[in-house]
């Protein structure tokens, strides 16, 4: 099963598994790990989603309120002792070692992809983040390493447009040549589907730390949030991705702000083609690399770019 792509494990997920698990005991209920952690809480009841690599409890009061929220590994096989409370303050962002840990609920809904405002909320949060964390500019080596990785993985994979793809590399080459940019923490999964977005307060919050770093590009995160954007479709990623850009109205209103935020950021004048069409390829390469599926789906986005510009700017008219 393991050995399945995503895209097939999902069918069989949809199809096959069920979504709620009803259960009951005819004779004394055995000790669970939800059992225990509802005496070590002091909470009587809980919700739990059963995810692929970690069991998540939220915590219910009286009123059916969500107060906390207990994340357990699923691998591991020493029974807990304690339940350790965690409190993500930075640079305290990644998930503890511990198999078992606890966090106060986090206020908010999932972010809605076709906000706009919400859209600007969130990259405000994410460079208020990255503020908090830039460190020294790229090194050369670094970005040899990293072009050399691209390239070598790129080349595994038939009827790639390889020079077009060079260009590309080269474009961001001389772009991080050129301007200062420092080196920032990453979520390592900047999108939508794990943001909490509270309209009362308009506060961003962010779950699923599982992929965090406290060195690494800030263009990571904005690239996969964007990115997910585009992609945001039940059916097909793909054409959503290629359709927001040939319809560009709307999607040329929000760029034109989030360029404005970028340049203010970074401090030097940003080419979102360019910081797109790296982050693709990168992620790309990475997924070669891992001999995933879902790599022929960003294969698909890098022939969408080959013929369209991210960005058109207005110079290009």
């Amino acid at each position: 099963f393991s050995k399945f792509s995503q895209n097939i494990i999902k069918i069989l997920i949809k199809k096959f598994a069920p979504y709620f698990i009803f259960y009951c005991y005819k004779e004394n209920i055995p000790n669970s790990i939800e059992n225990y952690i509802l005496k070590e809480t002091n909470f009587s009841s809980c919700f739990t989603i059963s995810r692929r690599i970690k069991m998540v409890f939220s915590l219910l009061d009286n009123v059916g309120k969500a107060k906390y929220i207990v994340h357990f590994k699923r691998f591991g096989k020493d029974f807990p002792n304690n339940i350790p409370s965690v409190e993500r303050i930075f640079p305290n962002m990644a998930n503890p070692k511990n198999r078992i840990w606890m966090e106060r609920w986090k206020e908010g809904r999932r972010l809605n992809p076709l906000n706009s405002n919400e859209i600007i909320q969130s990259l405000l949060w994410l460079f208020k983040f990255q503020n908090n964390s830039f460190q020294d500019r790229f090194t050369e080596n670094e970005l040899k390493k990293e072009i050399i990785m691209i390239k070598e993985n790129l080349s595994k994979r038939e009827n790639l447009n390889i020079i077009q793809y060079n260009e590309w590399i080269e474009d961001y080459k001389k772009f991080l040549t050129k301007n200062i940019i420092r080196k920032s923490a990453q979520h390592g999964d900047f999108s939508y589907a794990n943001i909490l977005y509270n309209p009362k307060t308009n506060n961003i919050n962010l779950v699923d730390w599982e992929n965090y770093i406290s060195v690494g590009s800030p263009f990571r995160d904005f690239a996969t949030f964007i990115i997910r954007i585009m992609m945001q479709s039940s059916t097909n990623e793909v054409k959503s991705f290629k359709e927001k850009i040939q319809n560009r109205k709307e999607f040329n209103d929000l760029i034109k702000k989030i360029q404005k935020l970028l340049n203010e950021h970074f401090k030097c004048n940003i080419d979102i083609n360019v910081i797109i069409r790296y982050s693709i390829l990168k992620k790309t390469a990475d997924l070669i690399f891992n001999e995933k599926e879902s790599a022929n789906t960003y294969i698909e986005l890098l022939k969408i770019l080959e013929n369209n510009n991210f960005v058109k700017y207005k110079e290009e008219k």
